[in-house]
Order: C-alpha cells, then structure tokens, then sequence
C-alpha cells in the first residue's frame, strides 16, 4: 500500500514541476505576428485612402482651406487611434531568436509615428483635452 502511496505522490509531482524557461517565455507563433502586422498596414493603407478621396472632395468645397484642417485633424486622429490598436497588440506578443528585436523596433517605429501625429495635432490648436473629445467623436 505504501509503495502505491508513493509512486502516486511520484506521479503526480512530476506534473505539477515545469521547466522554468516554458514557464517564462511564451513565443507568439510567427503566423500571428505576421497577420497582425499585414492587418495594421491594411487599416492604415485604407485611411490613407479615405483620406486622398476626401482631400479631392475638400478642393471642391466652398472653404478648402478650412475643409482641408478638418479631413486632417480627422485622419490624423483615425492614425493614431489605429497606431495606438496596433501598439497594444503588438506589445502582447513576443518572438525568440533571431526575430527578438523585432516586434520591439516595430512597436518603438509605430510609438513615434504616433507621437509625430500627436505633435501635429497640437500644433494645429488641438489640445490633449480636445484631442480626447475626437477621438470620442471618430470612434463612433
């Protein structure tokens, strides 16, 4: 009885122990990472697009200068907020060697675009506060 006691406790030891490196290190399949990737650059692209057609419109309108602040402001804010969706994404993954500096690089390359933008919008009167309320009005 006791032999069976102690190959059970035995046994059941052995799954509760786990290596510490599959503990600590979860690699994000490489498929993944490149959907998502492929995604934010077709999220983007599309603005860009969306963008270039109501720049044509805004040259067509009764104040294109002031027609042409607002498609700015307006997709400008869509950039971000899709950088922003990209970043904490992103962030959730990792990749080991030899790809682990690139999900960092790409996240730093997206964080500074963001910020450009931001910078852009500031300059142009728009406030972090303000900057908030858009981002409200777009995402609805």
């Amino acid at each position: 009885m006791k032999k069976h006691v102690t190959l059970i406790c035995v046994f059941l030891l052995s799954f509760s122990v786990t290596p510490a490196k599959a503990v600590s290190f979860v690699e994000t399949p490489h498929y993944n990472v490149v959907a998502e990737y492929i995604r934010s650059l077709g999220a983007i692209h599309g603005i860009q697009r969306v963008a270039t057609v109501q720049l044509q419109e805004d040259l067509r309108s009764e104040n294109p200068s002031a027609a042409k602040l607002m498609s700015g402001i307006r997709n400008g804010t869509r950039t971000i907020l899709e950088l922003r969706n990209s970043i904490a994404t992103l962030e959730k993954m990792s990749l080991g060697k030899p790809f682990e500096t690139l999900l960092p690089t790409t996240i730093e390359f997206y964080k500074r675009r963001r910020s450009r933008l931001q910078e852009g919008n500031r300059s142009m009167g728009i406030g972090e506060g303000k900057f908030q309320g858009v981002c409200k009005r777009v995402g609805s």
